[in-house]
């Protein structure tokens, strides 16, 4: 049977080409081969060493510096011959440059958030308690996590305070990322003996972080959308986040895979906290309830989401 996208162009932009963006394009074209992609990435490794991009006529790592990459981007774009420009949202700079140019040159424009699909849940939980060990965190503890930028409109400011407010015995807060407010980070180290930083971390560090943790928790005063709420979600951990980060929406329901705060509301933070270290079984059952609803975004679920959108409109 003819595939229903046969010749179907399609110009796709992604910040980097993480595992999960790769298998994703992988799983489009096995499973729809009459699409035509052609995709780009601004960087090879913004946020953490990926390793080298595979090399492949349709996959195109653009220059360095912006100007270069707007000219590449603009030039495709004005070429006409893609039917489509697909873009992972809009929260880098580059991103909302690419969003204005399709606009101005009429173009269909489909949006999505880079996220990371496949689930983390079964992977290192074996040596959860010999990790937990080598950081010094009690197997018993309630381990609050946060990972990604440190940079301060992430919250993590307001994270530091309220956790050092918290009360209860058996707590603690893993960080890992890096960035300008690192010092304020390890100066919290220094004064709390609970707290544990550990820096920036590989995909599989990433993934030890998560599966080492209960509770993840993303503070951000703005964040368009916040893939690393997707990373805890897949590995069965609840989600303590603002109302500022855009997965909320679609991923942090409420009392059920999580719990949605004030941003910038200390007091809404810390009775969050609170709350999952008192009710370790509510924890698990938020827990539970993340791995459930992420399940539904595997990679094929979220391929033929996005082939339906090209197709239909």
């Amino acid at each position: 049977m003819r595939d229903e996208v046969q010749d179907l162009r399609v110009l796709m932009i992604y910040i980097e080409p993480a595992p999960y963006i790769l298998d994703l394009i992988r799983v489009l074209r096995e499973e729809h081969p009459g699409l035509l992609l052609h995709v780009l990435f601004i960087s090879e490794n913004a946020s953490q060493p990926w390793g080298e991009m595979p090399e492949d006529e349709g996959l195109e790592l653009l220059p360095s510096g912006r100007l270069a990459v707007l000219r590449r981007i603009a030039s495709l774009i004005r070429s006409g011959q893609f039917d489509w420009l697909h873009l992972a949202g809009w929260g880098h700079p580059l991103l909302t440059a690419a969003l204005l140019i399709g606009a101005a040159h009429g173009r269909k424009i489909s949006m999505e958030s880079d996220t990371q699909l496949p689930s983390l849940a079964a992977q290192v939980r074996g040596r959860r308690d010999a990790i937990r060990s080598e950081l010094g965190v009690a197997e018993s503890a309630c381990l609050f996590v946060y990972v990604g930028r440190l940079e301060a409109h992430k919250g993590l400011a307001l994270l530091l305070q309220a956790f050092e407010q918290l009360e209860q015995p058996g707590v603690g807060l893993l960080i890992v990322g890096d960035g300008t407010c690192r010092s304020l980070v390890e100066a919290a180290v220094e004064q709390d003996a609970r707290i544990r930083y550990v820096g920036r971390r590989d995909f599989a560090g990433v993934t030890e972080a998560f599966a080492i943790s209960d509770v993840a928790v993303v503070p951000s005063e703005f964040e368009p959308w916040g893939l690393v709420v997707n990373e805890a979600m897949a590995a069965g951990l609840p989600v303590i986040a603002s109302d500022r980060v855009g997965a909320v929406d679609d991923l942090v329901v409420d009392g059920e895979t999580g719990l949605v705060v004030d941003a910038g509301l200390i007091t809404s933070l810390q009775d969050a906290m609170h709350k999952l270290v008192d009710d370790r079984d509510l924890c698990l059952s938020m827990g539970q309830n993340s791995l459930d609803l992420i399940r539904k975004w595997d990679l094929s679920a979220e391929a033929e989401i996005m082939v339906e959108g090209w197709k239909d409109a």
